[in-house]
């Protein structure tokens, strides 16, 4: 490290820009660069993120079990030898991987700091996380300096079983920013929506908000649909979110023959219009990280 630089210089490595640095990071990123930092950020997709010095748009994958991880592994200990970076911010479980696996052996000792977004293993979770994940992790944890956790299973499980060495912090949650909810005209809201997403004034609608991914379960919401609408007829289900999972939840909804019932909206950025709109929060996710729903 380079004792005569002013600056201090952090990098944050996560998955993706859209649906994670976008949409947890950008306070963060903003009140370090306000505070004199210098802030590059690392990970895969190309929408453009605020407030950094550098973006440095990466070939990794949502999975860290591709080639993609390997090559990303190169091209980043490459970025971190050439930047001196004071801390390494990694996130995400290949934010993680390839943040600490790429401070390996660096001329320079950047600390390393990673946040568990919830770890893949926990009580009741599959036989396959445990034997996957848990070694990983446990191994990642000796280049480590601080570990964030957001629960208490996953922080009482870091302290005994992890690297006594690093710092361990749990950090009860990630807290809700609600004006991002607030609306203007909410009594004609409900009305224009409905009306825009061809549904029925005195329908009843449940809505999701979350990726559609396995975890997070919509299939379970499009068989609920089925049955509820054998008791009350004029329901329907709005899943907010990107698709991840290669339109299956689409093909599950035809198959059930309740696809006319559910409107797939993907990204959106008018979810308190929405939820608004709407009569009844659902949530069906397997294991939730930040657990913001």
């Amino acid at each position: 490290m380079n004792k005569n630089r002013y600056n201090k210089k952090i990098l944050f490595v996560a998955n993706v820009a859209k649906e994670h640095i976008l949409k947890f990071h950008i306070p963060t990123i903003k009140i370090f660069t306000l505070n004199g930092w210098i802030v590059d950020v690392a990970c895969s997709g190309e929408d453009d993120i605020p407030y950094c010095r550098n973006q440095y748009k990466m070939c990794w994958k949502r999975s860290p079990f591709t080639l993609k991880t390997i090559k990303g592994i190169f091209d980043l200990k490459k970025i971190i030898d050439k930047e001196d970076y004071d801390i390494i911010y990694c996130h995400t479980p290949v934010g993680g991987l390839i943040g600490r696996l790429s401070s390996i052996g660096l001329r320079n000792t950047p600390k390393i700091v990673y946040c568990a977004h919830g770890l893949h293993f926990y009580h009741g979770s599959p036989i396959l996380n445990w034997i996957l994940f848990y070694p990983i992790e446990k191994i990642l944890s000796y280049f480590t300096d601080v570990f964030f956790t957001i629960n208490e299973e996953d922080y009482q499980l870091v302290t005994s079983k992890f690297n006594k060495l690093m710092i361990t912090k749990l950090v009860p949650g990630v807290g809700v920013d609600f004006s991002r909810l607030s609306c203007k005209k909410k009594e004609t809201i409900s009305r224009e929506y409905r009306e825009r997403l061809g549904i029925p004034k005195d329908a009843l609608i449940l809505i999701y908000v979350a990726e559609l991914i396995k975890n997070k379960n919509q299939e379970m919401l499009i068989k609920m649909l089925k049955e509820v609408r054998k008791e009350i007829e004029n329901t329907y289900l709005l899943l907010v979110g990107p698709d991840h999972y290669n339109q299956k939840f689409q093909k599950i909804a035809k198959k059930l023959e309740v696809f006319e019932y559910i409107r797939f909206l993907g990204w959106r950025n008018d979810i308190g219009e929405l939820m608004l709109s709407s009569d009844i929060y659902t949530a069906s996710s397997i294991r939730e990280g930040f657990g913001i729903n």
